[in-house]
């Protein structure tokens, strides 16, 4: 949480340069996501950033060549 209050006041809708964050990094990637987990860091974050705050996660992408 107080990570998520110093980040509060440096977002675009506060005037500052952040117009999204990133909520997860690979999550559920190499098996089951658990989806309970993804919908409660949301509630998190927009309860403490309002839900006017865009989120999105990155997936790990695997290109094989043979």
């Amino acid at each position: 949480n107080r990570l998520l209050d110093e980040v509060k006041p440096l977002t675009y809708k506060n005037g500052g340069p952040i117009l999204m964050l990133q909520v997860e990094n690979e999550y559920g990637t190499m098996g089951a996501c658990d989806r309970n987990y993804t919908l409660w860091l949301r509630d998190l974050i927009w309860d403490r950033l309002g839900n006017d705050v865009v989120l999105y996660t990155s997936m790990l992408v695997i290109i094989v060549f043979f």
